[in-house]
């Protein structure tokens, strides 16, 4: 691979977990609040102060992750060791994005998005809440990406 291809896929993996954590603020913003995610979103659009980040995947996390909401905890739920409304706002809002992420972002590995969703959850969650998170990313793996579990397994 040349320099080039190297430091445009590097660029672009930044990008898009600079646009995971934005997402990850903005979601935990709409649970506090119930404003309107599209006003939420355009804040974070236009703020200078976030830097460089994949606003397209931004957006899609965000906004198509709050329309999916009951699609995405209708299962979820299930594999929680509490109810939905006794996880914290933060871990739910990661559950919320990455989730959503696996679901129906095929084009990301899971391996990638645990990873996020586990860093994510260290950097803004309670102590050992990451490991929580994992857990419940991993029964999301094998429930929405059985065939790439199985494969990443041999």
């Amino acid at each position: 691979m040349n320099n080039k291809v190297g430091k445009s896929r590097k660029r672009g993996y930044i990008e898009r977990s600079r646009a995971r954590r934005i997402a990850l603020q903005a979601t935990y913003q709409w649970l506090m609040t119930g404003d309107d995610p599209e006003v939420i979103a355009q804040q974070y659009l236009h703020n200078g102060e976030n830097g460089n980040f994949d606003r397209n995947y931004f957006t899609n996390l965000f906004v198509d992750a709050i329309n999916a909401q009951h699609e995405i905890f209708s299962t979820v739920d299930a594999w929680l060791d509490r109810p939905l409304a006794q996880i914290d706002p933060v871990e739910k809002s990661v559950l919320q994005i990455s989730c959503f992420e696996m679901k129906h972002r095929k084009d990301v590995p899971y391996k990638v998005i645990i990873n996020e969703a586990v860093e994510l959850t260290k950097t803004f969650g309670a102590e050992e809440s990451h490991k929580y998170i994992n857990a419940v990313m991993d029964k999301a793996a094998v429930a929405w990406r059985r065939e790439e579990v199985q494969a990443g397994s041999k």
